[in-house]
């Protein structure tokens, strides 16, 4: 019987550590800033209906853009981040959400408002695949169940910094100085990305974690294998497709339109409303640590 040799870490193992995580931070302070924008537009309704003049119908369809151009790019995302990679997906999708948010926060009127959520939508629509493929790459297939708990905690917290603590911000800065500066930050991280952002460890000269990890004589499975692992069947389907039906009821529940109704029905004052819609965005926020989401590959709880 073979014995194993222990593996003492080396100068290129901390450096390979420190080079993925400092990607990692990167791609989720991004993803963090996705789930802001998603959700701030309800907590600055009524700021933004008294700016533009605008009755809840053009305040909806503010909302829906960011929506629209999100669902339609998901497709093309994904082509993206397989043929540009990971790195050109976070670059640019920084810089047109940049200038997205600080048209937005700048805009006149509501058109050029209504333009900015779209190059918002545009900009963040490539961030949460380009995340998923670094972790497949960066990162060993054992903990890829823990990285996309990691990842969707994370982003989650960006919908818990939208509810209450932007509204106490709000009463010291207005909304206009807080978009232009979220779109500042979102520049910022573009530049970060163009230096320290790379497709793949061997792009830096590392193996890729599953060679580091895997012993000899165990290669990776045939894709005839996995495609049956997985189960694509229409059961499966129904199942995804359900916890998805309830997470966008809840971002209408807290969203741009919870906000204002529960202000309404509840006759709350301005801004007392908005504390509350911390714990929906809460409980997804740690709920994501402890339940994988996928139906079929139950060995991948992050917890």
């Amino acid at each position: 019987m073979k014995q194993r040799v222990a593996h003492t870490p080396g100068p290129s193992d901390i450096r390979f550590e420190l080079v993925r995580w400092a990607i990692f931070s990167i791609l989720i302070l991004t993803y963090i800033l996705v789930y802001f924008h998603r959700m701030a537009p309800g907590v600055v309704s009524e700021y933004l209906m008294a700016d533009f003049g605008i009755s809840g119908a053009r305040l909806g369809s503010l909302a829906a853009v960011y929506f629209a151009v999100y669902a339609v790019m998901q497709i093309p995302s994904g082509v993206i981040a397989d043929t540009l990679g990971t790195r050109t997906s976070i670059i640019f999708g920084n810089l047109v959400a940049g200038t997205g948010s600080i048209l937005f926060g700048l805009a006149p009127g509501f058109e050029i408002a209504l333009a900015g959520r779209f190059l918002v939508g545009l900009g963040v629509s490539v961030v949460f695949i380009a995340i998923m493929k670094n972790n497949a790459v960066w990162f060993h297939e054992k903990v890829f169940g823990i990285m996309s708990g990691l990842t969707l905690f994370f982003g989650n917290l960006g919908g818990v910094l939208a509810a209450g603590p932007l509204a106490q911000v709000l009463t010291v800065f207005q909304w206009r100085t807080v978009f232009t500066g979220i779109g500042a930050l979102s520049l910022i991280l573009g530049l970060a990305g163009f230096v320290l952002v790379r497709n793949k460890p061997q792009d830096m000269g590392f193996d890729p974690p599953q060679h580091l990890w895997r012993p000899p004589g165990h290669p990776h499975p045939p894709l005839g294998d996995q495609s049956q692992k997985c189960g694509h069947d229409f059961a499966d389907l129904a199942r995804i497709l359900g916890p998805a039906g309830d997470d966008r009821q809840q971002l209408c529940l807290y969203g741009t339109v919870g906000c204002p109704v529960s202000a309404g029905c509840l006759s709350v004052k301005p801004g007392g409303f908005r504390q509350p819609d911390d714990g929906p965005a809460a409980q997804l926020c740690f709920g994501a640590l402890f339940w994988d989401g996928s139906p079929t590959n139950r060995q991948t709880k992050p917890f």
